[in-house]
Order: C-alpha cells, then sequence, then structure tokens
C-alpha cells in the first residue's frame, strides 16, 4: 500500500464495483418491472436485449465499447481511459444476472398490492419507494453484492477497456506478474481475496437480517 499504483488501482477497483453493482442492479429493477408487469412485443423484446449480453465474452464486450468510445459521436463523451467505461463494460455483462434476480422477485410479489397502492391515489413512484422496493430489497442487495464481488475481480473487460490510469487491481495483478513480481502479485491477490469476503460475508448477514424483519 505504500506504492502509488497500488493505491490507485485500489481506488479505481472500489469505484468500479460499487458503480457497476448499482447501474446495473438499478437498470435491472427497471427492465425487470417491465418484463413482469407489462405485455406486448416490446416486453419480450427487452426480455432478450437483457438476457442477450450474457452469450458475449468479456474481450467481445470490450472491443465493442472501445470502437464506440473512439470514434464520434460518441467520442465526444470523453469516456474511453476512464473508469466510467470499465463500468459500462461490466453493466453490459451482468444486466442478465441483474435482470433474472429482479424477475425472479417480482414473480413472487403479487400484483394486487400495486393495484391497491394505485387505487388509494399513489402514482407509480410512490408506490414503487413504499410497497415494491422494501419488499423486492433482500433480492435487490444479494444481486448488488453479486455484481459487486465479481466486479472486483473480473479481469477481461477491464484489460481491454483500462488505462495506466484507470487501472484496477487484476489488471494490477497481470502487470506485476508479467514483470516477474510474484511475490507483489500474491499479495494483491490476498487483498483482493480479503475484500471478497468481508463483502460477501457482510452482505450475506445484511440480507437473512432483511428476510428476517420481512417474515415477522
Amino acid at each position: 500500500l505504500a506504492e502509488g499504483d497500488v493505491v490507485d488501482a485500489t481506488v479505481n477497483t472500489i469505484i468500479v464495483a460499487v458503480s457497476a453493482a448499482t447501474l446495473t442492479m438499478i437498470l435491472a429493477l427497471t427492465s425487470a418491472w417491465i418484463i413482469s408487469r407489462r405485455r406486448g412485443a416490446g416486453r419480450a423484446a427487452l426480455d432478450v436485449i437483457t438476457f442477450l449480453p450474457h452469450a458475449l465474452p468479456g474481450v467481445i464486450i470490450g472491443i465493442a465499447l472501445t470502437f464506440v468510445f473512439v470514434q464520434p459521436p460518441m467520442q465526444r463523451l470523453e469516456l474511453f481511459g476512464t473508469v466510467w467505461i470499465i463500468v459500462l463494460g461490466l453493466t453490459v455483462s451482468y444486466i442478465a444476472f441483474g435482470s433474472r434476480t429482479m424477475i425472479g422477485a417480482f414473480s413472487q410479489l403479487h400484483q394486487e398490492m400495486e393495484e391497491a397502492g394505485r387505487a388509494s391515489g399513489a402514482r407509480w413512484p410512490v408506490i414503487m419507494r413504499r410497497i415494491v422496493l422494501p419488499l423486492v430489497l433482500p433480492s435487490f442487495i444479494s444481486g448488488w453484492i453479486w455484481v459487486a464481488s465479481h466486479a472486483l475481480r473480473n479481469f477481461s473487460i477491464p484489460l481491454m477497456l483500462s488505462t495506466r490510469e484507470s487501472q484496477v487491481l487484476s489488471v494490477l495483478m497481470w502487470d506485476t506478474w508479467e514483470d516477474g513480481q510474484p511475490g507483489q502479485t500474491t499479495a494483491l491477490g490476498v487483498m483482493l481475496i480479503i475484500a471478497l469476503a468481508i463483502l460477501t460475508i457482510g452482505g450475506r448477514l445484511l440480507v437473512v437480517r432483511l428476510s428476517g424483519q420481512q417474515e415477522t
């Protein structure tokens, strides 16, 4: 941790994991509600679109985003070379899992609860915030933890999209191994394992607690 590259990579990794998990699950929540509650061709098309990235390797996603954001008009956003393009790539990669997690949660939540909210005069944002979200929160948090833990250790997408300024721990481990520094690579791996253990165990305890509160 005394080395600047390690500190920068650690900060970038935390930003990427938290941002990718949050963005993925927000999009998954919205798309899952539409897929579960709406009817028509648009619903089926959205279902296919959210599941399609599951069939794409991370390298392909990285190459595709590179071509998109290094050419006009998307070049004007100046995302390439930043951590945010990595966040976008991981979101594309994990949206399939997030949407399936939330679709499963919505399938256990009867639509009559939302209809009761509308009958009481509540609008859609209030219904989502006061009725739907509290009931699907354990599934939302479980999906968030899954995406965040996978984003922490993902290698292929950051390798394709990162630069020196946006390097994450998994890519830094690759560089140190290639430079003939197995000791530093191992130390970085231990750091990553500890971070993943804290995230998964702490998140699991939170989900169990929330589930227990709902049952009572």
